[in-house]
């Protein structure tokens, strides 16, 4: 359980703030001292055909930006959609500067190396509704020098607002945060 302090705002407030920020936690409200419990573990679950789903967005974006195909990676985001990464000085918001931050990913791999993204540990929640999710995972980059040995150059955490549009699932927004940066105290943590 995490306790919230009492604020200035009404608890009615912070529950509808906290239910926005994280809709798949259940909450408590301790009446006698104003304490919002958050649990975490009482999660509602996604069904399995959803979670593969994603899966299978998170293997083909990796193909895809790997192997070079930046119209196609940034496909896999909403017209509007973000990604931001401590990584990069600003994030790429748009098809268009989607699609300019992957060729420049891809140009940056033309002198011989080999980089790869790795999702792992993927962990699919529901949203505000049927056609919104929330995911979390971990993303490692991986470089291999021609002829020499593979290694990892960044491990981050992600956290997605992933839309359905037209029956398949888009990245709306990916917050990006590496492992070597200090870390966040927001409580929307999920809304990235």
């Amino acid at each position: 359980m995490h306790r919230l302090p009492h604020t200035d705002v009404t608890v009615a407030q912070r529950m509808q703030a906290l239910r926005t920020a994280v809709p798949s936690y259940s909450f408590r409200l301790d009446f006698c001292t104003e304490q919002l419990e958050v649990n975490p573990t009482e999660v509602h679950e996604v069904s399995d055909l959803i979670v593969v789903q994603v899966l299978r967005l998170y293997a083909r974006q990796s193909r895809l930006i790997d192997s070079g195909d930046a119209p196609g990676w940034a496909r896999t985001f909403t017209k509007d959609g973000c990604f931001n990464s401590p990584s990069y000085p600003t994030p790429a918001a748009g098809t268009d500067e989607l699609v300019a931050f992957a060729e420049r990913f891809a140009a940056s791999n033309a002198s011989g190396s080999v980089s790869r993204h790795v999702i792992t540990n993927v962990d699919v929640l529901p949203g505000s509704d049927d056609d919104h999710l929330v995911v979390h995972a971990y993303l490692q980059i991986v470089t291999t020098p021609r002829g020499e040995l593979s290694r990892l150059v960044r491990l981050t955490t992600i956290t997605d607002q992933l839309v359905r549009v037209s029956g398949s699932w888009q990245v709306a927004h990916r917050q990006v945060v590496r492992d070597d940066a200090a870390p966040s105290m927001a409580i929307a943590g999920d809304q990235a």
